[in-house]
């Protein structure tokens, strides 16, 4: 009987222990809590552009980055401002060995919101104000330029790998394209995204 009421008093020790201890732990999350704090709601991306189209007598390469930064109203909405540059390389061939080159610029600013009803799937909406080449004459180094409001629905996949860093796709429609532009109104989009 005194081993069994020993092991009983034990027994109720330790849960005691393990009470106070949980508690005690309850107290530093508090402490800790971010809550106040706005940094853990922001998150970070960029979409990359990297293309190259050709022909025998001209050839055009494009490189851009889209940054963005969120800000996590809650677990499923985001909203914030977003930027692009896009860098142009033309060359052209008069086919007598004269080879004329032309490097431009297109941009775009805008703003973005973001619903994620799914850890891994999210729709976006975005609109954007959009300075973009619209014809360039490499012989005489002469370019056009078009500027106009866009207006993009869409959605996406973004993949992490349970860190904070992860990949994400997406596929946009410009519901706003100018109909002089002769652009697909369809975008792709490939990036990573930062705390997301």
């Amino acid at each position: 009987m005194r081993k069994i009421l020993a092991v009983l008093i034990l027994f109720a020790l330790c849960a005691s222990v393990t009470e106070v201890a949980a508690q005690k732990r309850s107290g530093d999350d508090e402490y800790f809590d971010e809550s106040g704090n706005i940094g853990h709601r922001i998150w970070l991306g960029s979409h990359f552009t990297l293309g190259y189209r050709g022909t025998t007598f001209y050839s055009l390469f494009e490189f851009g980055l889209s940054p963005m930064v969120g800000f996590k109203i809650n677990d499923i909405f985001s909203i914030g401002p977003r930027g692009s540059i896009l860098y142009n390389n033309y060359r052209e061939s008069d086919g007598v060995n004269n080879v004329y080159k032309l490097n431009t610029s297109s941009w775009a600013v805008g703003v973005f919101g973001r619903v994620r009803p799914f850890p891994t799937f999210f729709a976006q909406l975005e609109y954007n104000l959009e300075n973009r080449v619209d014809w360039v004459n490499t012989t005489r180094s002469e370019v056009s330029r078009l500027q106009y409001n866009s207006f993009y629905i869409g959605g996406g996949y973004n993949a992490g790998s349970g860190g904070p860093i992860a990949f994400e796709a997406l596929l946009m429609y410009n519901v706003n394209q100018p109909v002089n532009v002769f652009e697909s109104p369809l975008s792709y989009r490939v990036g990573i995204t930062y705390k997301y």
